[in-house]
Order: structure tokens, then C-alpha cells, then sequence
């Protein structure tokens, strides 16, 4: 756990190494605030990059303790980086603590300088299929209802609606099974 008394932040050595560039919630930090005052505080971090780039988080609070939960869009770049706390008070009262290092170890998706546009892309896809799959299928129940009213089969509001709703809970079963990746055979 890392420490911050008067103001000073204590990283014992084997907290110095806060993950790999690309995680996203698995790694929280924790610093045990040792300030007599600390109810009174709100804590952000403050953290810069080697190439100058900066970011702040509102971290979590449990009495003395506040928590970084890091997650992907908190970390620009591996390598070294500064970390910094802010506390301010329901007064305005406002200090800072000076910098302390911290190390992001690289990925191999970092490297490639891809950033998973593949992965991405995959989703992307899938989901622009289930939306094609989707419009599809409500624009040929809608077909049906505009049959069924143009050869004089007369259906009332609640046909109608009971049509559409039988309609969509056909539609869930085969959309979740695209979702996961499986082709249902459609009708």
C-alpha cells in the first residue's frame, strides 16, 4: 500500500510497477492517507507522462483510504510516469504532494501501435450485422401487419401489437445467438 504522510508520498518498491499499458480494472491502488484531517478532503491524482501528456482521476475514498481503480483511458503510454495528489478541502483549503514515480510496463499491443483496431473492427462488424439482421427482420413483420390489412384481414390495434410483440421475443433468441458468434438458420 502506498503511503501518504505529510503531504509526502511513501510507494514501497514492489507498488511501483502499476501494470501493463492496455489493462483496464485489475489493478487497484491504495493510499493510506495518515493526515488527522483527511474526512475533510477530496483526493484527485494527478498523473504525467514522459512525453509531457497529463491526466487527473477523482480518487474513491474509505475513511483514510483512497483507491485508484486504473483502467485503460487512465494510462496514455507506458514507461515511467509522475503521480501527484491533490487534496482539497470543503473550505477551499488546497495542497499538493510532491511527485512520485511510478512504472506502466509495455504491451505487445502498445508496440505494434495497432491500439486493437482489429478487435475493434470485429465488434464494429458483429454489430452493424445485428443491426442489418434486426432491421431486417422488423421490416418484414412490418410487411406482414400491411398484408394482412391490404387482403381485408381486418387486425385491430391489439392484433397488431400482439403481432410485433410475439415478433420481437422471435427476434431476441436468434439476435443474442449472432451475438455470440453463432449464424441461425432464418426462415
Amino acid at each position: 500500500m502506498i503511503t501518504v504522510s505529510r503531504r509526502n508520498i511513501f510507494i514501497p518498491q514492489e507498488e511501483r510497477v502499476i501494470g501493463f499499458y492496455g489493462d483496464s480494472k485489475v489493478n487497484t491502488v491504495s493510499f493510506d492517507i495518515q493526515d488527522p484531517s483527511a474526512d475533510n478532503y477530496t483526493y484527485v491524482l494527478y498523473i504525467e507522462f514522459e512525453d509531457g501528456r497529463t491526466n487527473s482521476v477523482l480518487l474513491e475514498r474509505e475513511n483514510n483510504l483512497c483507491m485508484w481503480q486504473i483502467k485503460a483511458e487512465h494510462i496514455f503510454s507506458s514507461g515511467i510516469a509522475f503521480i501527484q495528489i491533490k487534496a482539497i478541502s470543503e473550505n477551499d483549503e488546497i495542497w499538493h504532494s510532491p511527485k512520485a514515480t511510478v512504472e506502466i510496463f509495455e504491451s505487445i499491443e502498445e508496440l505494434s501501435g495497432q491500439y486493437s483496431p482489429t478487435v475493434l473492427q470485429q465488434l464494429d462488424d458483429k454489430i452493424n450485422e445485428v443491426n442489418v439482421y434486426a432491421d431486417t427482420y422488423i421490416t418484414n413483420i412490418t410487411q406482414q401487419i400491411v398484408d394482412q390489412i391490404d387482403t381485408q384481414n381486418f387486425v385491430t390495434q391489439q392484433q397488431a401489437h400482439d403481432m410485433i410483440s410475439e415478433s420481437i421475443d422471435e427476434l431476441v433468441l436468434p439476435l443474442n445467438r449472432r451475438l455470440d458468434g453463432e449464424n441461425p438458420v432464418t426462415e
